[in-house]
């Protein structure tokens, strides 16, 4: 077995992902044409594998490209992330890049146990405070008050001064995002092709931290943001929107819309104009669009739009270079194979 580039002499490298095969970090195959090939890590050479390594080794590729977690596709080449960071690179007519329940199933309903455990936590805390302070005949419900205020007063003032996104804001100045202003978070229609935009309310970031707490969240100047910084806002934002997770209804659901066709821009179109089912009572949260009020499933559903827009993104500009690559060492392999092709590998590749 090969296991260095026949260009500049590299070693190719291990994966642990291909029994078969475990040479390369990087490796594409053709499945209709039967073909294998070590993508180099330092010259991005493509080398064509011996063909009599290669047929188990695709198969096992083939298979572990369809189970992927990460994975992206144009019309003729797919690339898939393994779990030891291998890549595979997949030639030919791309598989339906479906959104798997499990990739996101785990981590929501983490998110939704870690949010009971922490509710449920705090008030066995506080009711063994008030419990053993009954016993030791020093707890009045006055005390309880006390107890139960300063509690509220602690996590309203981390709310405040945790900080989770930072923006630029109207009027050049820095501004940033708390804790405390994401219930007020919304997202409205936009204009033109842009159908949709997204309202935050924010702080300077100079304002000091006395100012910060006694200031208002609802109350905050709200500014409209579109295009690529309302994106990268919204990505910063939803994980702490969602910080209570999913429970496994709501991420098949979620995962639903996505499966529909429904991408972040289509989410976040209907989202605008979404109003909670019940009147609050505050009448500020009774507008449509805001996040905080959608139902969970299309929240999650949001969040994960987000993070595979990204994902695709990042794949993408490497898939363009992969492609054109493809493209060269395509036909020096059809050169290669043609060259010296028993009748019994030809045969194989027209039954397959």
């Amino acid at each position: 077995m090969f296991r260095r580039c026949i260009s500049c002499q590299a070693d190719l490298g291990a994966n642990e992902s291909l029994e078969r095969f475990p040479v390369g970090r990087r490796l594409a195959f053709d499945a209709a044409k039967g073909r294998l090939w070590v993508v180099c890590a330092r010259c991005a050479q493509w080398n064509l594998s011996p063909l009599d390594e290669r047929w188990e080794a695709i198969e096992e590729a083939e298979r572990l490209f369809h189970d992927a977690r990460k994975r992206v596709s144009t019309d003729e080449i797919g690339m898939a992330r393994m779990a030891d960071g291998t890549d595979l690179v997949r030639i030919g007519a791309p598989q339906r890049p479906e959104l798997a329940a499990w990739r996101y199933g785990d981590r929501f309903r983490r998110r939704y146990y870690r949010h009971i455990a922490l509710a449920t936590g705090g008030s066995v805390a506080l009711g063994g405070l008030v419990v053993g302070g009954v016993g030791l005949g020093a707890f009045t419900y006055g005390s309880y008050q006390l107890i139960n205020a300063a509690w509220d007063t602690t996590v309203g003032a981390y709310r405040r001064l945790r900080v989770v996104a930072r923006f630029q804001g109207d009027r050049d100045d820095e501004r940033v995002v708390s804790l405390a202003h994401l219930r007020g978070v919304r997202i409205v229609p936009g204009g033109g092709a842009w159908p949709w935009a997204l309202e935050v309310p924010s702080v300077a970031e100079d304002l000091p931290w006395g100012a910060r707490l006694a200031a208002a969240p609802r109350k905050a100047e709200v500014t409209v943001l579109q295009h690529g910084e309302a994106l990268r806002i919204a990505a910063a934002l939803l994980p702490h929107i969602n910080r209570s997770g999913g429970k496994s209804d709501d991420v098949r659901l979620a995962v639903g819309h996505l499966e529909g066709g429904d991408d972040f821009h289509s989410l976040a179109g209907t989202a605008s104009r979404h109003a909670p089912a019940r009147r609050k009572k505050r009448e500020d949260e009774s507008t449509p669009g805001r996040l905080a009020q959608l139902p969970a499933s299309i929240r999650l559903a949001l969040e994960m739009s987000l993070h595979e827009e990204d994902e695709r993104r990042w794949l993408e500009g490497e898939l363009y270079e992969l492609e054109q690559r493809w493209r060269e060492a395509e036909v020096i392999a059809g050169i290669a194979d043609s060259l010296l092709v028993p009748a019994w590998v030809d045969e194989r590749i027209r039954r397959r």
